[in-house]
């Protein structure tokens, strides 16, 4: 779905992005190794579930870091991993940046929720690239990121229909899950209740810091005088997910059925109510 870059392309694109002073947010997974590892799990006819995971692993992510970091040493361009699933891919971004690279990341709050054993029970409803990792690496995502080594946590939200959810062939199903409306409560829940973080950290991750990295702090990700005034107002509350009553185009979800330790009780844009007591209420 998604035009590939090579190594020479980059080369080229990299300056010229590099004097707009933007940042260059790439899909840190190599395609050739992809690629053929899936050609030889279709010819051996492999198509389950775990399929999906042993056609991407983790060295296809850790390749393509390295190849894009080491062309953004030598261009000055601004970096970003968009999801990594590896908490190795934070400890390549530390390097970097101690190399002056200008290098960062990010990782999706499903990579700290779910377990690669779990997508045999989900099936395509948790494909993902890259896709769900081990439960130890999912341990050491959270060590990450109570570390302070997370630049922040995103959704990569994808609301596929169902049907494309379906196949009993993984690879012809669609990849990503909708998430932006559990993004919030599965990392609060997962970093405060869970691991005891202070909520003031889940805000840093999920408004402040993205705010920052895409140069709209102040005006965005703070409360402060002349800011647009965007909050939450939580609830401390448990309560259990259920999809169905999702405001997305689509009523299914992996979190579905899942606990949770708060809810949005209100949300204000630019200081104004836009939603309350799961209604919206202003345009």
């Amino acid at each position: 779905r998604f035009p590939r870059f090579d190594a020479g392309e980059l080369f080229e694109i990299f300056p010229i992005i590099a004097e707009t002073g933007l940042a260059v947010a790439f899909h840190n997974e190599d395609p050739a190794i992809v690629e053929r590892l899936t050609k030889r799990l279709h010819s051996e006819q492999r198509n389950t579930p775990e399929s999906h995971g042993a056609s991407r692993p983790p060295v296809a992510e850790l390749v393509a870091n390295v190849a894009v970091f080491e062309i953004a040493r030598v261009t000055g361009v601004r970096c970003h991993i968009v999801h990594s699933s590896l908490a190795r891919g934070f400890d390549h971004v530390r390097r970097y940046r101690e190399d002056g690279v200008r290098a960062s990341a990010e990782t999706c709050v499903q990579y700290l929720t779910f377990e690669e054993g779990q997508v045999l029970e989900l099936g395509a409803r948790l494909k993902q690239n890259p896709p769900i990792r081990s439960a130890d690496e999912r341990a050491a995502l959270w060590e990450k990121l109570i570390a302070d080594e997370i630049g922040f946590v995103s959704s990569d939200h994808v609301a596929w229909p169902m049907s494309r959810k379906s196949d009993p062939d993984m690879f012809k199903n669609g990849s990503g899950v909708p998430g932006l409306e559990t993004l919030f409560y599965a990392l609060y829940t997962g970093a405060v209740r869970d691991r005891g973080l202070c909520p003031t950290r889940v805000a840093a991750l999920l408004a402040e810091r993205p705010a920052r990295h895409f140069g709209l702090y102040p005006q965005k990700g703070a409360l402060v005088p002349g800011a647009d005034a965007d909050f939450i107002v939580v609830e401390p509350k448990d309560w259990t997910f259920d999809a169905s009553g999702m405001a997305s185009n689509v009523k299914w979800s992996p979190y579905d059925g899942m606990r949770f330790c708060a809810r949005i009780s209100k949300t204000y844009l630019r200081g104004k109510p836009v939603y309350s007591g799961g209604n919206l209420v202003g345009r």
